[in-house]
């Protein structure tokens, strides 16, 4: 849970760092865009059955990486933005203590012969 709330405070930063950065207004935008992503899918990963869309952090993070580098930018936003990317990177790498088990979450709706034959197998037994 730490882990994303550290992610939404990183996409408030986002928010708010091109008025507190120089920036241009590309760079601006890239920030602009990618903050509420970021902070939406924090708030989305907060809970555990959810906790796998943390993984479109790393998209984000990516995004964060390279989109500073092809736009016009000035050097603090872009380095601000770089940082982070990666830092968003390594927190959906990180997983965190699982305070419950939730039956394998999505994975029951796509894949129900997990879930259907873990439970042939314990009648069985």
């Amino acid at each position: 849970m730490w882990f994303q709330v550290c992610a939404i405070a990183l996409g408030v930063w986002l928010m708010i760092s091109p008025a507190l950065l120089p920036a241009t207004s590309a760079g601006a935008s890239v920030d602009r865009i990618a903050g509420p992503v970021v902070i939406w899918v924090g708030v989305l990963a907060l809970r555990s059955v959810t906790r796998s869309f943390r993984v479109i952090h790393i998209l984000s993070g990516l995004f964060l990486t390279i989109a500073p580098w092809l736009v016009t930018n000035t050097i603090p936003l872009r380095w601000s933005s770089v940082g982070v990317g990666w830092a968003l990177i390594v927190l959906a790498i990180l997983r965190g203590a699982r305070r419950q088990r939730t039956g394998d979450g999505w994975w029951v709706a796509l894949k129900p012969w997990r879930t259907f034959g873990a439970e042939v197998k314990q009648h069985a037994s």
